[in-house]
């Protein structure tokens, strides 16, 4: 889930983490994003703001993403993924299989 911008209410979304982004659909079908969030100066991190469990934050310059997992471990896999970027987390950990936001 993904918080919205302007009204703050947590939205299911697909993510799909790439290279040097995170796109976000409205549901795995679509296939052109409602977002792209680039990772290029991004930062996730645990969330005081949660209202709800496992959620973590991807803050950019322009703005700062909350997001729900739904369980600890793949909140940490998320959090992890985006932090050491794509390539590094899946070269040091080959069988991870990050399931996506939901």
């Amino acid at each position: 889930m993904k918080e919205g911008g302007r009204i703050k209410t947590l939205k299911k979304r697909w993510f799909i983490l790439r290279e040097t982004s995170l796109a976000y659909y409205k549901d795995e079908k679509d296939e052109t994003p409602q977002g792209i969030i680039s990772l290029k100066e991004s930062k996730a991190s645990l969330t005081s703001e949660a209202k709800r469990p496992f959620c973590f934050a991807v803050a950019t310059p322009e703005r700062t993403y909350v997001c729900s997992a739904t369980s600890d471990d793949e909140m940490w896999e998320w959090i992890n993924a985006i932090t050491y970027g794509f390539f590094f987390y899946f070269y040091f950990f080959p069988f991870r299989n990050l399931s996506p936001i939901i």
